[in-house]
């Protein structure tokens, strides 16, 4: 019994990057969040405040896949000007075609992976349980390269492996954070949110103290010298701001 016990493989005590979405990620990727969706969907911050989020309304609308249920997680890369969704899911029956809610969408083969969208948006199905969205020429280009990528930059895998397991929705970045915070670079940002208890903890370091001041007049964060810090209950004002509301 002992001898079982030792040998059983135990829980990850940091968030976990799934091998299948990790070989995918972008090299020129800044920019790295994880959302694990079937966890997150049994708590009520999805109920109040993820479904009519606008950020989850508009990846719907561009990719056209239409229900959360398809998707068990997601690894999402950014690198300062396009994103790429890494999904993992069940998003095709049995020798079915995959779903998508896009009536006017083409459907292209693409060295055998199925495409389906158009120049906004598109979803690319690698298998019945892999998938990956964005804008068409991104997802092609994501294609194009996934048998020389290395997997997620080293930099950003160290900062991702430091996020204890019970946030479900977390990110991790580098170097340029154009969109997001009201900064064009930043040195490093990791941030990660117990669905559960709303708890966040966020640590941002940028490049000087004006820069840190912005954003955390931004966030709702506490500005230490050149660095950003949230830490407790997550505020409606920071929950708007990851989602969009």
């Amino acid at each position: 019994m002992l001898l079982f016990t030792a040998c059983r493989r135990q829980p990850s005590p940091t968030v976990f990057l799934d091998p299948a979405l990790a070989v995918l990620v972008p090299s020129d990727t800044k920019l790295l969040a994880g959302i694990r969706m079937q966890r997150l969907k049994a708590t009520p911050l999805y109920e109040s405040v993820i479904l009519k989020s606008p950020r989850r309304l508009e990846f719907r609308k561009v990719s056209g896949l239409a229900d959360d249920s398809e998707v068990w997680e997601y690894l999402i890369a950014y690198n300062g000007s396009d994103w790429l969704a890494l999904m993992r899911g069940k998003f095709a029956e049995m020798g079915m075609e995959p779903r998508v809610d896009k009536p006017a969408a083409r459907r292209v083969s693409y060295n055998g992976v199925t495409i389906i969208g158009d120049d906004q948006g598109a979803v690319a199905f690698l298998n019945p349980t892999t998938a990956l969205a964005g804008r068409y020429e991104v997802v092609l280009r994501a294609l194009e390269q996934r048998n020389s990528n290395s997997g997620v930059p080293l930099a950003l895998e160290k900062l991702a492996l430091k996020i204890p397991a019970v946030n479900d929705l977390w990110f991790v970045s580098v170097g340029p954070a154009p969109g997001f915070f009201p900064v064009e670079h930043l040195k490093t940002a990791t941030a990660g949110l117990n669905p559960k208890t709303r708890e966040l903890n966020m640590r941002i370091e940028a490049d000087s103290q004006d820069a840190a001041e912005s954003i955390a007049t931004a966030v709702n964060g506490r500005a230490e010298g050149d660095r950003v810090v949230i830490s407790g209950p997550a505020t409606k004002g920071v929950l708007d701001w990851i989602f969009g509301g």
